[in-house]
């Protein structure tokens, strides 16, 4: 069987700049393979694009959203005609999923597929203000503390169709 891939869909908008990279880092060191970008500004396109580091640089499809830029839904049906990868994750830059200590594939491994004829997966998940909130130096860090908001509200990972 050949080995799963995963692709993560994330709007960007010049504000969430700064943290680009930490975000790119920390899911590239889960095992995702490409990152669907989608600017909702595209006035600010060139900005972007040069703040990511270029170690990120070949696993990035820039897309640009020109429509309603708070439309979370519209990103993502954007980015769809363009994903090739086995699974989609479709997070904002603030959200951090929780494996317990798990890359992307081995939570697939050990956690199984979900009954039906396609796989999903549920994750739970912190936001990155909490690092500053919490005097975390690291997004690493507070998500292997594993603190995470009062609730039930997860984050899915689908089989891409």
């Amino acid at each position: 069987m050949e080995s799963p891939s995963f692709a993560l869909v994330c709007r960007l908008q010049l504000c969430e700049v700064p943290f680009v990279n930490e975000y790119l880092a920390y899911y590239h060191s889960l095992g995702v393979d490409r990152f669907y970008l989608v600017n909702t500004e595209p006035e600010n396109g060139d900005a972007i694009r040069r703040s990511i580091a270029d170690e990120f640089a070949a696993s990035i499809t820039f897309l640009s959203n020109d429509g309603d830029p708070n439309s979370v839904d519209e990103c993502a049906q954007l980015a769809l005609g363009h994903i090739r990868e086995t699974y989609t994750l479709h997070l904002d830059l603030d959200e951090f999923l929780y494996l317990g200590g798990h890359t992307l594939p081995e939570f697939i491994e050990a956690h199984g597929r979900t009954q039906g004829s396609a796989s999903a997966f549920l994750f739970r998940w912190v936001m990155a203000p909490c690092v500053r909130d919490l005097s975390r130096p690291s997004i690493r860090e507070i998500v292997s503390d594993g603190y995470f908001f009062p609730g039930s509200e997860v984050k899915t990972m689908a089989e891409t169709a």
